[in-house]
């Protein structure tokens, strides 16, 4: 630095001008003549190089003792000055080589305070830090950066008027307590910023935590969404399959009602009227006792039976109940069994059983023609 060079030429003009003192004061000694004292300090180059010389005041003490004393007072009160002189200039050289040790220390403790800034930040900027956070960081860093600032400069004015204005221990001593007392300062502060950094890398490595956390729920929740989405889908294949199929087979049992509709309102005009078939049975001529005839509806012809067992079978298909099923099977075998029995009575004693009969079969064809279309499913085998 610029000061360093100008105390190295201050400190070597004053070895310069104290080795030529002392020669003339050896060759002063051994010349016991009387002598006019001769100047002690040769010009010198520098401008700084008056600041170790002595005072005028002392100048004139030191004539006035030399003229009353005479050259050998007047030298050892010279060798004295120049012996302080000399242990003030090894003090302050002293102090100054433990002034910049102090500087390079506060140099290196610097810059690993804004290197763990800098990572600190870094890490900040990676995780998404808070707004006031990153506030109250860059806040402190600048406090700090002028606090360290202003105790460079301070230390460099201080070096800089101990160095070119004074050279007392006092002013020494206090800039040793000053810099001791800053350097205790800077300890502090450094002592604090680590405290904040260990709070924020804690706080860091929760929030991290946390995160890991959340993202962890939110992968469970999006595989659990995935798999209610591929339920709900199969789910509503299977309705959409179902309600197909099942309007298909309503369609097919409304189609076949209506079949069975239509084909018992033609069969409207084949059967005779319950009044007419039973004015025809009673107008008949009457039989001999003892002989045998088939019945009226024997002598009718085969095709309203044929209409009949046909509707009927339509109207056991279109009924989606299988109990009512099984009735009609059960009801039809019976029916079966019993259309065999109008060919065997006899009109002897049998006429009423064989009426009776037909107009059952009669009462069952009238009650399939006039089934309301409004309820196409009231028809049921209990009909029968």
């Amino acid at each position: 630095m610029d000061w360093e060079k100008k105390f190295t030429t201050i400190v070597n003009e004053t070895e310069a001008n104290l080795d030529r003192v002392r020669r003339r004061l050896e060759a002063a000694r051994k010349n016991t003549g009387d002598m006019e004292p001769e100047t002690l300090s040769a010009p010198v180059t520098s401008r700084h190089s008056t600041v170790y010389s002595l005072p005028t005041s002392a100048k004139h003490s030191v004539m006035a003792s030399d003229k009353s004393v005479g050259p050998p007072i007047w030298a050892t009160i010279l060798e004295e000055k120049l012996s302080q002189q000399h242990k003030t200039i090894e003090s302050l050289t002293k102090t100054v080589l433990f002034l910049q040790t102090e500087k390079e220390k506060q140099k290196s403790v610097i810059d690993h305070l804004q290197g763990d800034i800098k990572l600190l930040q870094g890490r900040l900027e990676e995780k998404g830090a808070n707004v006031d956070t990153e506030n109250k960081l860059s806040i402190w860093q600048q406090e700090t950066q002028q606090q360290i600032n202003n105790l460079r400069q301070q230390i460099i004015r201080q070096q800089q008027s101990d160095t070119l204005q004074t050279a007392s221990r006092h002013s020494v001593d206090e800039l040793v307590s000053k810099v001791i007392d800053a350097k205790q300062v800077c300890h502090d502060e450094v002592e604090g910023a680590r405290r904040d950094m260990d709070y924020y890398k804690t706080r860091m490595t929760r929030l991290e935590k946390k995160m890991n956390s959340l993202s962890d729920n939110f992968s469970d929740l999006s595989r659990k969404h995935n798999e209610l989405s591929s339920d709900l889908a199969s789910v509503e294949g299977r309705t959409k399959h179902d309600y197909r199929e099942l309007s298909h087979t309503l369609s097919q049992k409304i189609a076949d009602l209506m079949a069975a509709r239509n084909e018992a309102s033609s069969m409207k005009d084949v059967f005779p009227k319950k009044s007419d078939y039973r004015q025809r049975l009673l107008s008949s001529p009457p039989v001999p006792v003892g002989a045998e005839r088939t019945s009226v509806l024997r002598q009718e012809p085969t095709a309203w039976r044929e209409l009949l067992s046909h509707s009927l079978s339509r109207v056991s298909i279109a009924s989606s109940d299988s109990t009512l099923s099984s009735g009609y099977l059960a009801r039809k075998q019976s029916k079966d069994s019993e259309d065999d029995i109008p060919d065997r009575i006899h009109l002897t004693g049998g006429l009423a059983d064989s009426s009776s009969s037909e107009e059952s079969l009669l009462d069952v064809s009238h009650s399939l023609i006039s089934t309301p279309s409004s309820s196409p499913t009231s028809l049921s085998i209990k009909d029968l």
